[in-house]
């Protein structure tokens, strides 16, 4: 296993453990219905594991369709989140039975211009908080401590193995899935790579590449 201090999201690849703070993310999401079928179901929550927010976010659509990306959270900062929590229930001065009734929440939510804006407050339901933070007609998600603690305890076990998430990867250039490529192909025996070189030449029997395919070809062979 790599050095557990080690977090340098360049290295981030699936299945190798543990995964970089960085890359493991909560996303959560509201839901597109409007009405009654709204208030049953508002909001839903994915742990996966990305280098970039915005694939996070296409595979949270993809999972779980009907329902809009709010915000997508790394590792630490859903620490720090749950951390501000625990310091507010920490100092409270109300009694027993007003614990029971009111618990700290989280909402976050996009306000004008897109701004991202987070508050933490006491209360009853997650649907009170939103309606005592987010004013009309924003909409933004709410998350009591009692969840945020559950999805975080998923998150650390996400990074290290022991549950295992979605990946999403980045297949853009330098992205992550270029890089787990190269170094695969960098771990290739003589055999391997002699097979590959003679089903490049195959593919190109069939299919000839252009004059700009050539020129990028020679490009990556020269680097």
């Amino acid at each position: 296993m790599e050095n557990e201090e080690h977090n340098d999201a360049l290295d981030c690849e699936e299945g190798h453990y543990p995964y970089p703070d960085a890359c493991v993310k909560l996303v959560m999401g509201v839901t597109e219905e409007t009405g009654f079928r709204s208030v049953l179901d508002p909001m839903r929550s994915m742990v996966l594991v990305s280098t970039k927010d915005a694939a996070a976010e296409a595979l949270f659509k993809h999972r779980v369709p009907g329902f809009a990306p709010q915000v997508v959270s790394s590792l630490d900062d859903v620490r720090w989140q749950v951390q501000q929590l625990r310091d507010m229930e920490a100092t409270r001065k109300d009694g027993w039975f007003l614990r029971k009734l009111r618990e700290p929440h989280m909402v976050t939510f996009h306000w004008t211009m897109g701004v991202l804006h987070r508050r933490f407050l006491l209360a009853g339901t997650s649907a009170q908080a939103c309606r005592a933070v987010i004013p009309q007609p924003y909409v933004g998600v709410a998350v009591s401590l009692t969840e945020l603690e559950a999805l975080l305890a998923r998150m650390e076990r996400a990074r290290t193995g022991e549950e295992v998430v979605d990946y999403a990867w980045s297949y853009g250039p330098g992205g992550d899935w270029q890089r787990s490529a190269e170094r695969r192909i960098a771990q290739w025996t003589p055999e391997e790579k002699a097979w590959s070189h003679e089903q490049y030449k195959n593919y190109l029997r069939y299919f000839p590449l252009t004059v700009n395919e050539e020129k990028v070809n020679e490009e990556n062979h020269h680097d």
